[in-house]
């Protein structure tokens, strides 16, 4: 059982990459973990929907075939930390972080659940921080460690 993280750019060497690699590292305790990146288009001089309709079919070409599929989208349903754990239990597990200007309804239709961090908006790094942290927070639970309180 393995957990895919699919996300349109690079993790950049910032301040925020050495969190998000703290908990890559913890969550490497209790299952294997990779990170996939395709093209960040969004620098292009190109309109919106082009922009989203290239990243879209880079996303789809690099989705796991016998995987879960969670897009993170704005529109998707929030769960608590204890209900995002049960996720975990489905096996090998993909999570897909769309770009800016998000995913087409092709992506939609690949994927088995749509999940929300928030009702806010968050840039990608905080995105891909809060979506490490609840992994490990998930694991932890069906560990039953101490770690969530």
């Amino acid at each position: 059982m393995g957990i895919t993280i699919l996300t349109v750019g690079k993790i950049k060497n910032d301040c925020f990459s050495e969190i998000f690699y703290d908990y890559f590292e913890r969550i490497k305790k209790y299952r294997s973990v990779e990170i996939k990146s395709v093209k960040d288009h969004g620098q292009l001089k190109e309109d919106k929907q082009s922009i989203m309709e290239k990243e879209s079919k880079s996303l789809i070409k690099n989705l796991e075939k016998n995987s879960y599929k969670v897009l993170l989208a704005k529109d998707g349903k929030m769960l608590d930390s204890v209900l995002f754990s049960k996720l975990l239990e489905k096996g090998n597990i993909s999570f897909i972080i769309g770009g800016v200007f998000g995913v087409n309804r092709e992506v939609y239709e690949k994927v088995d659940f749509v999940l929300s961090l928030s009702k806010m908006t968050f840039p990608h790094r905080i995105a891909r921080i809060v979506l490490l942290e609840q992994i490990y927070r998930g694991l932890t639970i069906l560990n039953k460690e101490k770690y969530h309180k």
